[in-house]
């Protein structure tokens, strides 16, 4: 599954990816950018597009941040064990989400259900709630849908950036919260969908002489009509997965438009309305909020609170009928 490429013109924004590219005009302060999208239509389509590009000259400029540390792993020692690694289970960090999911469940309240709802008859329902036959009380139960208006659709933003200063741990509590949140929803009733980005500047060399560059690379990780996959979602996200493989594609666009593989990710880029736009694509707010994981939520504490508070803005968002 090669991707061939155009080179940036100045002040323009190439969409790459494997289906279709378009270029349109960006401008940032004043500052002009060649700014490369790379949009993905799935996780798998992500990571077939970094194993079929992987050569000598990716391996080698990568192979450095092989260290358990850096990776909060000691199992990798090329990027062939991630390719192993990517469909299996990793307990630490799972461990690490229901960790997260606990702390949701104590610190902040549970969001209004929407869902269906369950009544209860003396002689008429679905099932037999035995407890309350037992108590004496109407035991045969129905499921009604709650009309409701308001948010009932909420996308989850998760950026994997970050500097070669962060340690996993700081990675791995960012996702872990994010996913948490995702299943408190979900289990509410909420549609969730699950979007995974990295937005840096300063990323590649001898792309333009003296140009600004950026990449943003967005990866949809779970849409509204899929289940949760926590095991899939904690890999894509986990500090191992962001200083290898996606590495491994920052270095693969490098060459792709005609710069040089490089080191590492360049520096962050914190959210801002031009990655919005590109990322959330003319939703609808009425009906659809949108909680973004960024830069500044590899503080624990700082993650728990964009939680907190999308948590309390969904509970003043709901009538029912």
């Amino acid at each position: 599954m090669k991707v061939t490429a155009e080179q940036p013109s100045k002040g323009k924004a190439i969409v790459n990816g494997l289906s279709m590219r378009t270029v349109q005009p960006i401008e940032d302060g004043g500052k002009d950018f060649d700014v490369i999208i790379s949009r993905f239509a799935s996780i798998t389509e992500y990571y077939e597009r970094i194993e079929a590009n992987i050569d000598h000259r990716v391996e080698d400029r990568i192979h450095a941040s092989f260290t358990a540390s850096f990776l909060g792993r000691n199992d990798i020692r090329s990027l062939a064990d991630v390719g192993e690694l990517r469909s299996k289970k990793d307990e630490k960090l799972l461990r690490t989400i229901d960790r997260k999911i606990e702390e949701l469940d104590s610190e902040l309240p549970d969001p209004t259900e929407i869902k269906r709802s369950r009544t209860f008859d003396e002689f008429d329902g679905d099932e037999v709630d035995y407890d309350r036959l037992r108590s004496g009380q109407e035991f045969w139960h129905a499921s009604e849908k709650r009309e409701t208006t308001g948010v009932q659709n909420v996308i989850i933003n998760i950026q994997q950036n970050a500097s070669g200063m962060t340690d996993s741990k700081s990675i791995a509590d960012r996702c872990a919260t994010a996913i948490a949140l995702a299943k408190k929803l979900e289990s509410a009733g909420y549609g969730v969908e699950v979007n995974v980005f990295n937005y840096n500047t300063n990323v590649f060399d001898g792309l333009r002489q003296g140009s600004n560059n950026r990449l943003l690379t967005i990866i949809p990780a779970k849409t509204f009509d899929q289940g949760l996959d926590i095991v899939g979602l904690a890999n894509l996200t986990a500090p191992w997965m962001f200083r290898t493989y996606t590495f491994a594609d920052r270095a693969i666009t490098g060459l792709m438009f005609g710069g040089q593989a490089g080191y590492g990710m360049g520096s962050t880029v914190e959210i801002d309305s031009f990655a919005i736009e590109q990322i959330e694509n003319g939703i609808d707010t009425s009906t659809t909020k949108v909680i973004n994981f960024g830069k500044l939520c590899l503080n624990s504490s700082t993650a728990l609170n964009v939680a907190r508070l999308a948590i309390a803005s969904l509970e003043t968002q709901h009538e029912f009928a």
